[in-house]
């Protein structure tokens, strides 16, 4: 009985050897059948750019359905939705660097913020999720980039630095930014318009940031429905304050005889007066200027042989119009200019709230706007509250602007 256990514990003993033997040599065998991913040798295609392509190549073949699920990494950051394709000798991958909605977050990750137009990214390539080595580890594993064109941003700040100084040379010049309620004062004279501030400031601002989102990365989705929706805001609160000027335009109606009555039935009989008593001065007319005017032709009479005679005719055309200058300035004290800060937040009676809180919101909403373009490369997302504070303030500034003083 002992002798026929023992013999079969020694079976046992043995079949268990055997399979302990054979354990390992499965395992390796069925590790060999996976297949091995070969390493990267080179990246080629660099340097490259947005809407450019790269292309590894790998020491050996890569199977179809494995190209289809390689990832790329660039600075540690996956590059969604570029679809790579297996090269001709089937040893190499092409990942075509497109922007699209899936990825658009991760290339401003990457490319925002821009200074040096060309940069190093640290790249990495996964499939199945399980990265590929280098063949040789002191091998360059940084893509050269290109984060813009130089001579295409150069030329996109020339347009944007000539649009600013059209509008600046503009609101100088013309009535681009200002009232136009009495024809006969004179453009620099006359005060600056809220509402149109707002729109000229809008405008800039989005042509900037279209201009720096195309050049990087070729999209036009700077133009968005919400900058759409800032401008349509803008817009239609310059035609409200537009309309709201000429519907109680009463005061500035009983102000036309009286400079027709004055000589100045004309903005030009106005600047015909001052290059006769001021010469070429094209500036905002105040009573310091007219002042140092008056100093400067009593010099000028004292000068004379005999000062207490009638006057040349040259100086008393310039005495007349330094006289019906202080009578101009006179009449219009309530409706000049008296600087850009000042006409957009006051009226009459001083500071108003309602005029702020436009300015405010609207300085504050433009540079997030600004900033947050530059940074990511993207248009920001304003809230639907957002937009409508920014509605409701500017339609609390027409609301409050019909019984306001001018």
């Amino acid at each position: 009985m002992h002798t026929y256990i023992s013999k079969r514990l020694v079976v046992a003993a043995c079949i268990a050897a055997s399979l302990l033997f054979l354990l390992p040599l499965q395992t390796g065998w069925a590790a060999d059948t996976q297949p091995k991913l070969p390493p990267i040798v080179t990246v080629d295609g660099q340097p490259t750019s947005l809407n450019g392509r790269l292309v590894i190549r790998l020491d050996g073949p890569l199977a179809t359905d494995q190209a289809g699920k390689a990832k790329l990494f660039l600075k540690d950051i996956e590059i969604k939705d570029l679809k790579p394709e297996l090269t001709v000798d089937g040893q190499g991958l092409v990942f075509p660097l497109r922007m699209t909605a899936n990825n658009k977050a991760a290339w401003g990750s990457l490319l925002g913020s821009p200074g040096a137009f060309n940069i190093q990214l640290p790249l990495a390539v996964s499939v199945d999720d399980k990265l590929l080595g280098w063949k040789d580890d002191k091998a360059a594993k940084d893509v050269a980039f290109v984060v813009y064109n130089l001579w295409l941003m150069l030329g996109a700040a020339v347009i944007v630095a000539a649009a600013i100084w059209f509008v600046l040379r503009m609101a100088r010049y013309t009535t681009i930014l200002r009232d136009t309620l009495v024809a006969q004062i004179r453009i620099s004279d006359r005060p600056f318009s809220l509402a149109r501030s707002q729109m000229a400031w809008w405008f800039v601002l989005i042509l900037t940031s279209f201009a720096l989102v195309y050049v990087i990365t070729g999209s036009t989705e700077a133009i968005s429905a919400q900058a759409l929706v800032l401008l349509g805001i803008t817009s239609a609160t310059t035609l409200g304050s537009s309309l709201i000027d000429q519907s109680r335009n009463g005061q500035a109606k009983t102000l036309e005889p009286k400079l027709v009555a004055a000589g100045f039935s004309s903005c030009a009989d106005v600047e015909q007066a001052v290059k006769t008593a001021l010469g070429d001065f094209q500036g905002p007319l105040t009573w310091e200027i007219l002042n140092a005017a008056v100093t400067a032709l009593a010099a000028k009479i004292a000068a004379l042989p005999s000062p207490a005679g009638p006057l040349p005719p040259a100086l008393q055309a310039e005495s007349d119009a330094i006289a019906k200058l202080r009578g101009y300035l006179n009449l219009i004290a309530d409706y000049r200019s008296e600087s850009w800060w000042t006409d957009v937040v006051n009226d009459l009676n001083g500071p108003t709230v309602h005029r702020l809180q436009v300015v405010v919101w609207t300085a504050a909403l433009g540079l997030i706007y600004v900033l947050e373009t530059y940074h990511s490369l993207q248009v920001p997302v304003f809230s639907d509250n957002l937009l409508t504070l920014m509605g409701i303030s500017s339609g609390v500034y027409l609301g409050l602007k019909i019984p306001e003083k001018q």
